[in-house]
């Protein structure tokens, strides 16, 4: 099996760039994209859209923080995804958030926007610092089910229809590996 890693940086991607660079790591070789490491500045965020929009998606991969760039107004964070179709303002979030650069650990939580308001956040464990997570999420039906490091699953029921399943960091490094 091949090994890729794309690090994309901290930089604006079009979609149609993306698309020609995973078109093209898959003619050379055979490689599949199964690592992907975005960086953000501190204050900024990275956004990657794993799959076109659909009504059910699913997500099963191994996340990571491997550099903290902490900002008084926005923390180092991971996250994992789906946004209503093409808009942003409607989405359900996982995420791993360090809110203290003294902190020894990151919080696993989730959250839910509607109309680009935060209405619902649920907290989910501690995570030691530097310690991969394994995440695995589905949606159907307005249904996300979510599981954190193979435990028991959550279901959360919000009112998206079609959805785009992504990865994104802010204020730092993240890994989001495939080959769980």
């Amino acid at each position: 099996m091949y090994f890729c890693r794309i690090n994309l940086g901290a930089y604006i991607v079009t979609l149609r760039a993306k698309l020609f660079f995973l078109i093209f790591l898959t003619m050379i070789g055979g490689c599949s994209p199964s690592l992907l490491e975005l960086s953000a500045p501190p204050g900024r965020y990275q956004l990657f859209d794993l799959a076109k929009s659909s009504e059910t998606a699913t997500i099963a991969l191994k996340l990571s923080m491997t550099k903290f760039e902490n900002d008084a107004q926005w923390p180092s964070a991971a996250y994992v995804g789906f946004y209503q179709g093409e808009n942003q303002d409607k989405s359900f979030q996982f995420m791993i958030v360090r809110y203290k650069e003294t902190n020894n650990y990151m919080d696993a939580r989730y959250r839910v926007f509607e109309d680009g308001k935060q209405i619902k956040i649920v907290s989910l464990e501690k995570i030691e610092l530097n310690k991969p997570v394994d995440i695995s999420m589905t949606f159907a039906k307005g249904i996300v089910t979510i599981s954190l490091n193979h435990g028991k699953p959550i279901e959360v029921q919000t009112k998206l229809t079609v959805v785009t399943p992504y990865v994104s960091v802010s204020s730092g490094t993240a890994e989001f590996d495939s080959r769980t």
